[in-house]
């Protein structure tokens, strides 16, 4: 209506309306995994699924790709959050053991661990200057920030329309179709080994745990003290007393 138009609208006009709306739309969604998507250039919609179909081989990293993008890939830095593994990961990777946290972007572009396979998978779509160049989220450089994510977002799929009509058409090394399909294989190349390391440094952190755990039960002790008794029935108190060091 008018009077809604000039309450939202600066100025009454073709198009101030759905302006209008999607700046309401942007506002209120206030959700990690849309300001994700919306940093690195994104749709909510990928052709990850229907790749599927026509690589059943890689099916398994299309499915990672799926991950990232609704925000359920567990990275090493996720996990150590969680307390899963060792907080240390928070800040360190495992898989490069640099002082760097292994972020989707890390993974993606920077980890070193990972080389032979993006060689042979994305690195035609990686300019140089990120490949060999560690970039941390706090750089003040904002605008290679942003040039990174979008990169990412890129490497990821898009969502864009043109990604999804190429699913048909010619396999165009650098169309965004042949780098969400090169993405999934790098994903579906690095599974095995990622799962080797994280089980090893998980069964450590349980271990680690348990033995603590056994120390700490070594130095209590259970004491059972007999209470005044009532008729026929004796009152029992537990005591937990820590031994002095």
């Amino acid at each position: 209506t008018a009077r809604w138009m000039k309450r939202y609208c600066q100025t009454v006009g073709r198009g101030n309306t759905v302006k209008a709306l999607q700046h309401r739309y942007t506002v209120n969604d206030k959700t990690k995994i849309s300001a994700w998507i919306k940093a690195h250039n994104m749709r909510n919609t990928g052709s990850w699924m229907d790749l599927q179909i026509h690589h059943p081989d890689i099916k398994l990293g299309l499915q990672d790709i799926g991950k990232i993008r609704m925000g359920c890939y567990w990275t090493a830095q996720r996990l150590a959050k969680a307390g899963l593994i060792p907080k240390m990961y928070i800040e360190r990777c495992p898989f490069c053991n640099k002082n760097t946290p292994e972020t989707i972007e890390h993974m993606l572009i920077e980890c070193f661990r990972w080389n032979s396979i993006r060689h042979e998978t994305t690195i035609f779509n990686i300019p140089r200057l990120y490949r060999t160049v560690t970039i941390d989220q706090s750089t003040n450089n904002q605008a290679l920030n942003q040039c990174r994510n979008i990169m990412v977002g890129k490497l990821l799929g898009g969502g864009s329309k043109e990604t999804r009509s190429l699913l048909a058409q010619s396999r165009n090394r650098y169309s965004p179709y042949m780098k969400e399909l090169e993405t999934g294989l790098f994903m579906n190349g690095i599974r095995v080994v990622q799962t080797l390391i994280f089980g090893r440094i998980n069964i450590c952190y349980v271990q680690c745990s348990a033995y603590s755990l056994k120390r700490e039960n070594i130095n209590t002790t259970l004491v059972f003290s007999d209470g005044y008794s009532y008729g026929t029935r004796k009152n029992t108190r537990l005591h937990w007393l820590k031994k002095p060091q």
